[in-house]
């Protein structure tokens, strides 16, 4: 299981800092977080934040530390998996049911953008563990485990009320685990989370509810197309139901290659082994099958359902990726109730041929998606366009466009800024505000790590305001795509209206804008990005008072 860890962690690592070598935007908004160590963001609470922060304390500061950490993350989700499938199963099928997880997208190429998400997966599936321990030791630790899961798991992403009313449910279905409710232990956890998470609500009520905002804005996302007075009641949750299947279509595939099928060019024919069921029964763990049952599909499928539901009945729209953290017992599942036909002897003759579907489902999905190319921006007609030939008004910025933030030159832009804020003396920059994007690739890449102001708003930001930035000193970012040297009216491209609000009266110095080369992947221009120009930034230095 070590080894699997390490393999996988370390080649995703790799592989991720040399096809994505620079921050996603939920990376940067989390780093501006973490930095200050609060109780949440503009969008999530603080546990994402906060575990981020804790190893980039320890790690160099670049690309493939921030990597490493999301594997580092989603390691700790497979041993919490791994020890919930040794419970449940032989220590064979408990190890193969683990590592099937990782031929699903949620489990591989999702992990390349660290989040809330990949958070949500930890504490899922720490919960998962610690609750199977506490309905069935009944140890007062393994409550306590069981709230600390909780907490993270609120800390993490609200959806973790969805996994609370499944738990809720499987207590309540089973007749042992229901007399649970009649003991101190259960409230005990409660008590708990609700201490532990009350700085945390302090906090949301304290910055305008802003986590819950957003968190209820989401919804309205997106508008489907009304062709019918039910057609968003239909669309969205089947759109939301596909974007499971897609994403664990790959694990299910490897999983039927264990299957005994025969195959041949006329027939397939189920082969029957008795002698394996029989086996596998002398290792089953003793548990009740009603309990293992109503546990697996209780709490790997009431989320989901919940979810669905709510679509259907309120028409709303439900990313994909947040039905991410929903399937850690698929794996359990699928080796509990089909493992009995799987012929383990065959198995064992082709463990190679098993694994190597493993890893080709694993990176070659993944290359797959890296060398999609990205539908043409606006005014490019297609990747050999000459940029003489795009207006300069229709330039499309990297912010425009998620699919090239990772090969935007973001180390190249903080260096060059911190370079030239040390040349006026002005010792360390204290805060970097404008684009949050921007800002936050700043923070990130600078050895000074300043605080991000994300957009001069102290909505967004609650822990800084305009007169910190004046006294502190800072620099103040935005892009300017529009900008181009030969034209004569480039004060008004220098700084956003917004931003000439917010500083108004303040002293600032407008720099000439910064042209941030594109990253080179192996030494070759990506593809995604060949024919754009380089993008262009636009700054300004805040002197300190």
């Amino acid at each position: 299981m070590l080894g699997f860890l390490v393999t996988l962690g370390l080649s995703l690592t790799l592989m991720f800092t040399i096809m994505h070598p620079n921050l996603q935007l939920d990376a940067a908004e989390i780093i501006a977080w973490g930095q200050e160590w609060q109780w949440g963001g503009q969008k999530h609470p603080a546990f994402p934040a906060w575990f981020l922060q804790v190893f980039m304390q320890i790690l160099p500061n670049n690309i493939a530390s921030y990597y490493l950490v999301g594997q580092i993350a989603m390691a700790i989700t497979y041993i919490f998996v791994w020890l919930l499938a040794r419970e449940i199963l032989n220590p064979t099928q408990a190890l193969l049911a683990t590592i099937i997880l990782a031929c699903a997208m949620f489990y591989s190429f999702c992990s390349l953008t660290y989040n809330a998400n990949i958070l949500s997966l930890l504490a899922w599936a720490a919960f998962n563990f610690c609750l199977w321990k506490a309905l069935n030791d009944q140890r007062k630790r393994w409550w306590i485990a069981l709230a600390i899961a909780a907490t993270a798991a609120i800390l993490s992403k609200y959806a973790a009320m969805l996994m609370f009313i499944a738990a809720f449910t499987t207590m309540i279905i089973i007749p042992e685990w229901r007399k649970l409710l009649k003991t101190y232990k259960p409230y005990i956890a409660i008590a708990i989370v609700a201490v532990l998470t009350t700085p945390h609500w302090w906090w949301v009520a304290d910055n305008n509810y802003t986590t819950i905002q957003y968190a209820l804005g989401r919804f309205e996302a997106e508008k489907a197309i009304v062709i019918a007075p039910f057609y968003p009641h239909i669309y969205f949750p089947l759109r939301f139901a596909y974007g499971q299947i897609f994403n664990m279509l790959p694990m299910l595939m490897v999983f039927a290659v264990l299957m005994p099928w025969k195959i041949n060019w006329l027939y397939f024919a189920i082969w029957k082994n008795k002698k394996s069921n029989t086996v596998n029964k002398k290792n089953e763990k003793q548990k009740s099958k009603k309990q293992v049952k109503v546990f697996l599909l209780t709490m790997g499928l009431m989320p989901f359902a919940i979810t669905m539901t709510i679509s259907v009945l309120f028409g709303k729209y439900i990313h994909s990726l947040w039905g991410l953290f929903y399937w850690n017992l698929a794996g359990i599942s699928l080796f509990y109730f089909f493992g009995h036909k799987i012929i383990w002897a065959r198995l064992k003759k082709s463990i190679a041929i098993w694994a190597f579907f493993v890893i080709a489902t694993t990176f070659g999905f993944l290359m797959v998606l890296f060398i999609v190319p990205t539908v043409p921006t606006t005014g490019q007609k297609n990747h050999n366009t000459n940029i003489d030939e795009i207006p300069e008004t229709k330039q499309v910025s990297p912010a425009r466009n998620r699919r090239l933030l990772p090969y935007f030159g973001g180390e190249y832009l903080a260096k060059f800024i911190e370079n030239e804020w040390q040349k006026k003396g002005y010792g360390k920059i204290k805060i970097a505000a404008g684009h949050s994007w921007l800002a936050g690739n700043v923070a990130f890449f600078s050895d000074d790590r300043p605080s991000v102001f994300n957009d001069l708003n102290e909505t967004k930001s609650a822990w800084l305001n305009i007169d910190m930035l004046k006294q502190s000193g800072g620099v103040v970012l935005w892009h300017a795509e529009n900008y181009s040297e030969n034209n004569k009216q480039n004060e008004k491209y220098q700084m956003p209206p917004k931003y000439k609000k917010a500083l108004q009266g303040k002293n600032y110095q407008l720099q000439k804008p910064i042209a941030v080369p594109w990253h080179k992947i192996l030494g070759a221009e990506p593809y995604r990005v060949r024919g754009l120009q380089l993008p262009k930034v636009g700054w300004a230095i805040i002197p300190p008072s």
